[in-house]
């Protein structure tokens, strides 16, 4: 008989922002928070997640969040693990390490 594969665990990470940190609209100054969209999608996919069961790590951007601090306790309540994505979404190439450090840090509180 041969023996059963070894269990893979399966990781599952989500990166909760606003929808113009993803478009390079921010850099513009273009984007407008809409903490209603966010929240709706976010209750939508942690519904999804419960109905199977799953579990993951949310990268939450302080930006985004800043005005929703609820959001990141419901991901939390949900049994989910929090993860900072960073407050600006700014890479870490372009800043460099001491403003890096500041923008996590700012992330976090």
């Amino acid at each position: 008989m041969t023996p059963a594969p070894p269990t893979v665990p399966n990781i599952l990470t989500i990166d909760v922002e606003d929808w113009y940190h993803l478009s390079g609209e921010q850099i513009r100054g273009q984007g407008r928070l809409r903490p209603d969209i966010l929240a709706r999608q976010l209750d939508r996919l942690l519904g999804l997640l419960a109905r199977h069961d799953c579990r993951a790590t949310f990268f939450c951007l302080g930006a985004s969040l800043v005005n929703s601090p609820e959001l990141v306790r419901r991901i939390a309540a949900a049994g989910h693990e929090i993860g900072t994505h960073g407050w600006g979404h700014q890479p870490v190439a372009r800043i460099g390490l001491p403003a890096f450090r500041q923008d996590l840090l700012r992330s976090t509180r």
